[in-house]
C-alpha cells in the first residue's frame, strides 16, 4: 500500500508539472505582436519555460525565427525554441550552478529584442539529506537533455504537449532522438556524442529499447525501434545518460553524466531533468491484429528477450507463486519481493517465448545434486559479487558485508561456493596495464581451467572480467590485449564438459557510482562487454547471461547507479539484482525438474488462461 501511495504521489507530481508547463505566466515583456513571459518563482531542478505567444490571430512565425539567450552570472547559453499550443517556448532547468536571477534576451522575428529575468532561484524538490542535489548542466559546454526532440521515421517531430503516440502490439516502429538546431549549432560534437535510454512504463509492464550509440548523420539523430508486445497505456520515457560516454582514458574531453543518478543515487528530480523535450510521451498500444505467441517452455538460456510484468494486478492469492506463461516458483522464497530500500516490488522479468523459474534455497540444493554440481566459483568485480552475496544470504550464516574473497561450503549443503574479486588484477593507476600474470595466479588458485589434474576444479565458473574496473582504468587497447591473452589461456577447457563457463554481461550502468570513477560509463562498459562476447565467448564455449537488458529499464532499482543489491550484515536486498541472478540460476540448472521445480505448465492451466485474458 505504501509503495502504491508513493507511485500515485509521483504521478500526481508529474501531472502537476505537466499542467504547469501548459500555463504561461503573465507577460513579462511585450511588443505590438508578441507577449514574452517567464516564471518569477523558478525552482532548481524544475522544468521551466520562456513563453513567446502572439497577441492576436494571424501572426505567423517559425521556431527558427526566434533566438533566446540565457545568462547566469558569467554563463551564456542559447536555448532551443519549440512550438507549443498557440505559440513558442524554450525550456531550461535551473540547477545548483547559480542561485541568483536568470537573465534572458529574446530576439523576435521582426528583429526587436526584449530583456526579461526570473526572481531568485528557489531550492525546489531536490533538497535531500541537508544539501541541494540538483547538479549542474547549465554551466557546462553540453546540451541540456531537453534540447533533444523525438522524431518518427516520416520526419514528424513530437512537440505538442498533448500529442500522443500509437502502435499495435507486436508492431515495430522506428524513431530518432534528434538534437535541436540550436544544440547542433552551439554544442556541435557533444550533441553528436550523446547516449540515451528509452523505456515504456505502464501499470502492468515495463520494457526498454536499444538506442544506437552512433549518431546517424543522414537523419541527424539516434535511432531506436519501438516494439511492444503487450497492449495498454504507457508513458514513453526518453532520457539522456551521458555526453562523450565512449571517450577513452586521458581524452582531453571527459565523459559528462546527465542521468537520473547525477548525484550517484536515484532522485526523481534528476530523473525528470534528464528527459528530452516532451518526455514522457503518451503511448497507446492497441491489441495485435493476429494472436502473438505465448511462452510455452522453461528458459534454458540467459539471453531471452522480455519485459517486466507486474503481478499486483492479479486478484488471485496464489499470485505470489508464479505460474506459466510468466514464471514458476515462489517470489518470496526467492527474495524477489523487496527492493534495495526495503520497498515491496510486484515486478518479474518475463521473456516473451519462455519463462524463468525462481529458485529458492531448497530448489538450489535440490538441483545442484540432480545436476551433480559440487562447486560454483565466481570471479569478477562488485557487480558479479551480487551472485556470491545472494547465495551466501540464501544459506546463512555468512558475512555478506563488502567482501573481496570467499571460499565456503554453503550451510546445510554439500555445495561449495568461492569468490575472488578480480579487480585486484587491474592496475589502479589510470591507463595502467592489467597484470595478466596476476590473472593466471587467481585462476590457478582455484584450478579454474583444470591444469592441475590432481585437484578438483569448479563445476561452474561464473565470470566477468571486472568490466566496471576495466571501463574505469583501462584503455581499449590494453583491455583488448589482455582479452586476447585470456582467450588463449582458457582455450577449450570448457568446451568438452562437464565443467561450464558463464560470461555475465553485468547490470546496466545508470551512473558510475561515485565521482572518482569517471570515465566509467555505460557506453565503455557495453563496448568492453561486446568485445568479450564476440572474441572470448565463441573461442572458449562460454555461455552468456545478459543482465544488462533487464536492468536497463529499471534505473530506480540501482541504488547508486551501478549496484542493484544493497550490502547488509545479515542479507542483501535488491529485487532487480535477484532477478538477473535468477536468470543465471536458470541457465546453470537448465532442465532440472522435480519437487518445486516444474517442468510442464499442465498443472497451471487456470493461470495460463487468466493471463491470456
Amino acid at each position: 500500500q505504501q509503495q502504491e501511495e508513493e507511485e500515485q504521489k509521483q504521478e500526481q507530481q508529474e501531472q502537476q508539472q505537466d499542467d504547469n508547463d501548459k500555463k504561461p505566466p503573465k507577460p513579462t515583456a511585450s511588443t505590438d505582436n508578441w507577449d514574452v513571459s517567464v516564471n518569477q518563482a523558478c525552482k532548481m531542478c524544475e522544468r521551466e519555460r520562456v513563453w513567446i505567444l502572439p497577441k492576436k490571430d494571424g501572426i505567423h512565425a517559425h521556431r527558427e525565427d526566434f533566438q533566446i539567450i540565457l545568462r547566469t552570472g558569467t554563463v551564456e547559453r542559447h536555448l532551443s525554441v519549440f512550438p507549443v499550443d498557440k505559440g513558442f517556448a524554450a525550456e531550461f532547468v535551473p540547477d545548483a550552478s547559480y542561485s541568483g536571477s536568470y537573465e534572458f534576451t529574446v530576439v523576435l522575428p521582426d528583429g526587436k529584442t526584449l530583456d526579461l529575468s526570473t526572481g531568485k532561484i528557489g531550492n525546489g524538490q531536490c533538497f535531500q539529506w541537508g544539501s541541494l542535489r540538483c547538479h549542474s548542466i547549465l554551466n557546462h559546454d553540453v546540451p541540456q537533455p531537453c534540447d533533444f526532440i523525438l522524431v518518427d521515421d516520416s520526419g514528424h517531430e513530437f512537440f505538442r504537449d498533448d500529442e500522443s503516440l500509437h502502435a499495435k502490439a507486436g508492431e515495430k516502429k522506428t524513431f530518432y532522438i534528434r538534437p535541436s538546431p540550436e544544440a547542433l549549432q552551439y554544442y556541435g560534437q557533444a550533441a553528436k556524442e550523446a547516449f540515451f535510454n528509452v523505456r515504456a512504463v505502464s501499470a502492468k509492464h515495463i520494457t526498454s529499447f536499444d538506442v544506437e550509440s552512433e549518431f546517424d548523420t543522414t537523419q541527424n539523430g539516434y535511432k531506436f525501434e519501438l516494439d511492444i508486445r503487450d497492449e495498454g497505456s504507457y508513458r514513453l520515457i526518453v532520457t539522456a545518460q551521458w555526453f562523450y560516454g565512449r571517450r577513452d582514458l586521458k581524452d582531453p574531453v571527459p565523459p559528462f553524466l546527465v542521468s537520473s543518478h547525477m548525484d550517484f543515487q536515484y532522485l526523481d528530480c534528476n530523473a525528470r531533468k534528464s528527459r528530452i523535450h516532451g518526455s514522457p510521451f503518451k503511448l497507446t498500444v492497441a491489441p495485435s491484429d493476429t494472436p502473438l505467441p505465448v511462452a510455452d517452455h522453461k528458459c534454458l538460456t540467459g539471453t531471452a528477450p522480455g519485459r517486466w510484468v507486474s503481478l499486483k494486478v492479479e486478484a488471485r492469492k496464489e499470485v505470489e507463486r508464479c505460474a506459466p506463461p510468466l514464471c514458476t516458483g515462489g517470489r518470496d522464497e526467492a527474495w524477489m519481493i523487496l527492493d534495495w530500500n526495503g520497498s515491496h516490488q510486484p515486478w518479474v522479468y518475463a521473456p516473451f517465448d519462455c519463462w524463468y523459474h525462481f529458485y529458492s534455497p531448497k530448489d538450489i540444493e535440490f538441483c545442484a545434486k540432480q545436476k551433480k554440481i559440487q562447486w560454483i566459483h565466481v570471479m569478477g568485480d562488485s557487480q558479479i559479487r551480487e551472485v556470491a552475496g545472494l547465495l551466501m544470504s540464501f544459506f546463512p550464516p555468512g558475512d555478506t558485508n563488502k567482501f573481496h574473497f570467499a571460499d565456503l561450503v554453503l550451510a546445510n549443503t554439500t555445495l561449495r561456493l568461492s569468490f575472488y574479486a578480480f579487480e585486484e588484477a587491474v592496475n589502479m593507476n589510470e591507463g595502467g596495464t592489467r597484470d595478466f600474470d596476476k590473472t593466471v595466479e587467481f585462476m590457478e588458485q582455484f584450478n579454474v581451467v583444470g591444469k592441475n589434474t590432481s585437484t578438483p576444479r569448479p563445476d561452474i565458473f561464473v565470470f566477468n572480467p571486472a568490466l566496471s574496473y576495466a571501463a574505469w582504468k583501462e584503455t581499449v587497447a590494453d583491455y583488448e590485449s589482455w582479452l586476447k591473452k585470456m582467450t588463449e589461456y582458457v582455450g577449450d577447457s570448457f568446451q568438452n564438459g562437464p565443467q561450464r563457463g558463464f560470461w555475465v554481461s553485468t547490470g546496466y550502468l545508470h551512473s558510475q557510482a561515485h565521482a572518482e570513477t569517471n570515465p566509467l560509463t555505460c557506453e565503455r562498459q557495453l563496448l568492453f562487454d561486446e568485445m568479450g562476447r564476440t572474441q572470448f565467448v565463441p573461442a572458449t564455449g562460454f555461455e552468456v547471461v545478459d543482465a544488462m537488458t533487464p536492468t536497463r529499464s529499471r534505473p530506480e532499482g540501482a541504488w547508486d547507479g551501478l549496484h542493484y543489491l544493497r550490502t547488509g550484515g545479515a542479507y542483501w536486498n535488491g529485487h532487480v539484482a535477484v532477478q538477473w541472478v535468477q536468470i543465471l540460476f536458470n541457465t546453470i540448472f537448465g532442465d532440472c525438474e522435480g519437487e518445486s521445480v516444474p517442468g510442464t505448465p499442465s498443472q497451471f492451466k487456470w493461470y495460463t488462461s487468466l493471463h491470456r485474458r
